[in-house]
């Protein structure tokens, strides 16, 4: 599969990075081209079609060349989903990708837009694999790029608590999971530095709690959690 052997090459390599995403997306256009019965293979060309789209954005030098690639990709996805709806990675990457193109536009009412169909990606995604954490991670994330972004502080408050419910969401869905006590962790501790509005000797005390029961959740392997906390 000379795509798939594009895209690899495409991850590795930062320096053409562009260029191989691009020849990556032309080859996955010829998959779907010359593609039969719209089934499982088609909705998998789909997707990648749209996953090399967006990988390419990222090289782009403008939010306007960006965000016309994201566009492109997203109705990739939409395809995609058409074919398989089900399908946990599909929805998660359409989810990130709608998150990506809600920083990228300026309309307050298309911002709203773009991340309301992005949380009812990673619901959906939640919803039909219950035993996962990562779109509640995923769903997180965005909020919490949202919050970062949002200059009305009560709006902001929002923002950030519905990002913690994620990850308590997520912790209920897999409590063994420690990449979720480490992100949880994590976002109380931007919380705690920002000045944010909540009693710091409660955070103090929560972060530590969500740090701690990584830890011990990867106790043979507690590097892999300091490699996550950066």
């Amino acid at each position: 599969d000379w795509a798939r052997v594009l895209s690899l090459k495409a991850e590795q390599n930062d320096g053409r990075s562009g260029e191989l995403w691009a020849a990556t997306a032309r080859k996955y256009a010829l998959a779907v081209a010359r593609g039969g019965a719209e089934d499982e293979t088609a909705a998998v060309n789909w997707h990648n079609w749209a996953y090399a789209l967006s990988s390419l954005a990222e090289s782009r030098a403008t939010d306007g060349s960006r965000l016309k690639l994201l566009g492109q990709a997203a109705i990739k996805y939409e395809k995609a989903a058409s074919l398989n709806g089900d399908n946990l990675i599909t929805l998660e990457n359409w989810g990130v990708l709608l998150g990506d193109m809600a920083e990228l536009v300026d309309e307050p009412k298309e911002v709203e837009r773009l991340s309301s169909e992005a949380s009812e990606k990673f619901e959906r995604a939640a919803r039909l694999y219950p035993g996962q954490a990562g779109s509640w991670r995923r769903w997180s994330a965005h909020l919490q790029d949202r919050a970062r972004a949002e200059r009305n502080p009560a709006r902001r408050r929002e923002l950030w608590q519905a990002a913690l419910d994620k990850l308590e969401n997520g912790v209920q869905a897999d409590p063994e999971e420690a990449a979720t006590w480490v992100m949880w962790g994590q976002t109380l501790s931007e919380l705690y530095w920002e000045g944010a509005e909540y009693e710091k000797p409660l955070l103090i005390s929560a972060i530590i709690e969500k740090y701690e029961k990584a830890l011990d959740l990867e106790a043979d392997d507690q590097a892999g959690v300091w490699t996550l906390l950066g």
